[in-house]
């Protein structure tokens, strides 16, 4: 995996079978959505193939996909171009307001949770030897320490699912 330092969780109604290519080409605009079939891919987006956004996507579960990037802008660039060519409903998975769920693992420090921004801690590495910040934004996106690791990124995919579970979205 290449260095990340966030994601956006997005839930999809109907399942994506997999590996999927979608490829659109205007005028003004171009986008792709790769996934293999091991779940990995990239979302590319912009005016032309040579100057577009990209960002890696990751399909965890029949329904989730895990977008690692910190821009709102992509994911709604993102959810339009699925609604529009997968005829999916997309959703963007927030922590609510309020959320007072408590995480209880042996690897969280310092928990704390705001009513307005939301959850944040720091994440041992007990490998590593490290502490990664990590904060769940109300807005959806999920912002720590920025790593290579897939343990730790998985870990904390883990965290804020069982966060969302908590607070019953």
């Amino acid at each position: 995996m290449q260095y990340v330092g966030s994601f956006i969780l997005i839930r999809i109604e109907q399942e994506i079978n997999l590996p999927t290519f979608i490829e659109t080409t205007t005028e003004n605009s171009y986008s792709r959505l790769y996934i293999s079939a091991d779940g990995e891919g990239t979302y590319s987006w912009g005016k032309t193939i040579i100057h577009a956004f990209s960002f890696p996507v990751h399909y965890l579960q029949k329904n989730k996909i895990a977008c690692f990037t910190g821009t709102i802008n992509n994911i709604l660039n993102l959810i339009e171009f699925m609604q529009k060519n997968l005829n999916n409903e997309i959703e963007i998975l927030r922590v609510p307001f309020h959320c007072e769920k408590v995480l209880r693992s042996d690897c969280v420090f310092d928990y704390k949770v705001d009513p307005i921004t939301g959850p944040s801690f720091l994440l041992s590495d007990y490998q590593t030897q490290s502490r990664h910040l990590v904060s769940f934004m109300t807005n959806g996106v999920v912002q720590f320490s920025i790593t290579n690791n897939d343990a730790i990124v998985k870990t904390i995919i883990d965290l804020y699912t069982e966060v969302l579970d908590g607070c019953n979205i």
